[in-house]
């Protein structure tokens, strides 16, 4: 109930200055946002190694986004777009991402 109450203050805000903003968003999209997709990719990376103290998380997690391939990143990057345009065509249900 505090949400919808919070966000209808919101968008009134939005309205009485002017903001120009998408009326029919979701509230909430976690499938908009491509740092899930690479939380994913760490934890299944992380799996089977030796985190048993937290300096051996942190060296880790290091190796892990070192490791990175920029061409990961740049594509999920590049996918914002279609996500924007698959969340709303869903009205904020799940989407393929």
């Amino acid at each position: 109930m505090v949400r919808q109450v919070t966000a209808k203050l919101v968008s009134s805000w939005f309205e009485w200055v002017g903001v120009d903003y998408i009326r029919d968003w979701p509230g909430n999209s976690p499938d908009l946002s491509p740092i899930e997709n690479i939380w994913a990719l760490i934890k299944r990376r992380l799996r089977g190694r030796d985190t048993s103290t937290v300096p051996k998380l942190v060296a880790q997690l290091q190796d892990i986004l070192e490791n990175l391939d920029p061409s990961l990143l740049q594509n999920l990057a590049l996918s914002v777009p279609k996500r924007l345009q698959s969340c709303r065509k869903k009205k904020g249900y799940p989407t393929k991402y």
